[in-house]
């Protein structure tokens, strides 16, 4: 039987951390799909303006035809959405 030399040891190990590192990264994309999916157009279009796109707030709020007090309240309740689908 042959031993496993220290740099084919290292290489398993990264490949493990990577491995354990994209299974979290696939949890949260699938979470904004989820939650991209569930939203109804308008807040839905809230979320790609502000992240996807970059916009600053008074921006998306412009785009949207709402006030900023009416983002800051559908943000809210988004954000809270995302921590319940993330179980936060």
């Amino acid at each position: 039987m042959k031993a496993i030399g220290d740099r084919t040891a290292t290489q398993a190990f990264k490949l493990l951390r990577l491995e354990e590192a994209w299974s979290k990264t696939r949890f949260y994309v699938r979470a904004v799909e989820d939650l991209l999916a569930y939203l109804d157009e308008e807040r839905r279009r809230l979320i790609e303006l502000r992240y996807f796109d970059g916009f600053p707030i008074w921006r998306v709020a412009q785009e949207l035809g709402i006030d900023e007090s009416t983002f800051h309240r559908y943000h809210t309740a988004i954000l809270t959405l995302l921590a319940n689908r993330l179980g936060l």
